[in-house]
């Protein structure tokens, strides 16, 4: 549990440590003695997901899967399909249709897959996948890991709308040294033009009206109702606004447009 606290308040080197640490003793008990701690080495395997140890994760709960029942056995399974997500052994629609996955461990599996892309240099997928992770860990409250998805989305693509989002949740948690990571991205974009940052003069008229509805709050259904589109086709202009806004949902282009004059 330390290596989770340690991981939430942004001290990933303490984190590690922890986590290492529970390897090592996990990694010293016989079978026997295992049997009797299961539900240590569920906790154990998480903390070396949020830690994005995803291999030794793999590796202690194979070993401990045989000796549980049910419903642990579930639980078990189902932070193996997020491991294996982390380490690239399984897509996010293979982990999902996991018959023993538990409700809301796709939002970490979107997440650990979205790490995965970013390192391997995929940002655009990375930030997509971050983003949805995003809104999914808002919908239950989970301001911690909104901040870390925002954080990954808003590095990945630039985004400075996502990166003030993320550095506020990131303060609301008292996480000063995720909040610092965060202001750091920020500093790096700096004045430039950045993919987050595109001026509404980029956009078509229609690019734009579509923008502006957006901003207030209408769903896809309403706008083609007053714009007299058909649905498909304002899908069509936002999805070109999106990637003119270097964004990746409706919040974030909120943001990076807001204050932008109507013309």
């Amino acid at each position: 549990m330390l290596a989770v606290s340690f991981c939430h308040d942004g001290r990933r080197a303490s984190a590690e440590g922890h986590a290492a640490r529970c390897a090592d003793l996990f990694d010293s008990l016989l079978d026997g003695e295992l049997s009797e701690a299961l539900e240590a080495a569920l906790l154990v395997a998480w903390a070396e997901i949020h830690v994005e140890r995803h291999a030794d994760a793999v590796r202690h709960l194979v070993r401990a899967l045989p000796l549980a029942g049910r419903p642990l056995a579930d639980d078990l399974r189902s932070a193996l399909a997020v491991a294996r997500v982390g380490t690239g052994e399984l897509d996010l629609d293979e982990a999902a249709l996991w018959p023993q996955a538990v409700p809301g461990r796709h939002d970490y599996a979107l997440l650990a897959r979205a790490r995965t892309l970013a390192t391997q240099g995929d940002e655009r997928q990375a930030a997509h996948l971050a983003g949805e992770a995003a809104g999914r860990f808002a919908a239950v409250g989970a301001r911690m890991y909104e901040a870390q998805a925002r954080l990954l989305a808003g590095s990945a693509q630039a985004d400075a709308g996502e990166l003030s989002r993320a550095k506020a949740l990131f303060e609301s948690c008292g996480s000063p040294r995720f909040a610092e990571l965060a202001m750091a991205e920020l500093r790096r974009l700096g004045p430039r033009r950045t993919r987050g940052s595109a001026d509404s003069a980029d956009l078509t008229v229609r690019e734009r009206e579509v923008a502006l509805l957006v901003g207030e709050g209408l769903t896809n259904q309403q706008i083609a109702g007053q714009l007299r589109l058909s649905v498909k086709t304002v899908e069509t202009h936002l999805g070109k606004v999106f990637r003119k806004a270097g964004v990746t949902n409706r919040s974030s282009l909120v943001t990076t447009l807001a204050g932008q004059p109507r013309t």
